[in-house]
């Protein structure tokens, strides 16, 4: 298993109004997901400029200091259900389904509307478990091409906050 770090803007629904996918703010306060229109990576270090990027070693993102508006996201490609381990400075924020380009969450980045009367949402908008992301891929299969030509890859999400 290959993790991946990096540090991304926190996305706060009360800040981002214009954001609603059939929301009401009621139902999540912060959307964590690997989106990065939604949740913009940062590359470069604050103070050094130093390009940071994505990494596979926790010690070589932890150096790098990030605002309380930040956050550091995990994540892990998944190919199959497995048992979700708990980490002691990361919160587990559910599953999310990335485009191939990396770049667009299919929940939370596309014009597909939350169903909140199904209850397969963490409280940070992702799903809570691999048995749902299949499910809602079959639901919302018409929805994108990306779906219908399975070019997307599923990830277990965990961020640490300040």
């Amino acid at each position: 298993m290959k993790y991946i770090y990096y540090i991304a803007e926190r996305f706060i629904l009360s800040d981002n109004k214009e954001y609603h996918h059939g929301l009401k703010k009621e139902h999540f306060k912060e959307i964590v997901t690997m989106d990065s229109i939604l949740c913009k990576e940062r590359y470069f270090d604050l103070n050094t400029n130093e390009y940071i990027g994505r990494k596979e070693n926790y010690d070589n993102i932890s150096r790098f200091k990030y605002t309380r508006n930040e956050q550091i996201i995990k994540c892990l490609k998944v190919e199959k259900s497995h048992v979700i381990q708990k980490f002691d400075e990361f919160e587990f924020c559910g599953y999310d389904i990335i485009d191939y380009f990396e770049d667009n969450s299919l929940i939370t980045g596309y014009d597909i509307y939350y169903d909140i009367n199904l209850y397969i949402y963490s409280e940070y908008g992702l799903l809570n478990s691999y048995i749902e992301v299949i499910n809602w891929i079959n639901n919302h299969r018409s929805y994108t091409q990306e779906l219908q030509n399975e070019e997307y890859e599923i990830y277990a999400v965990w961020r640490k906050i300040n």
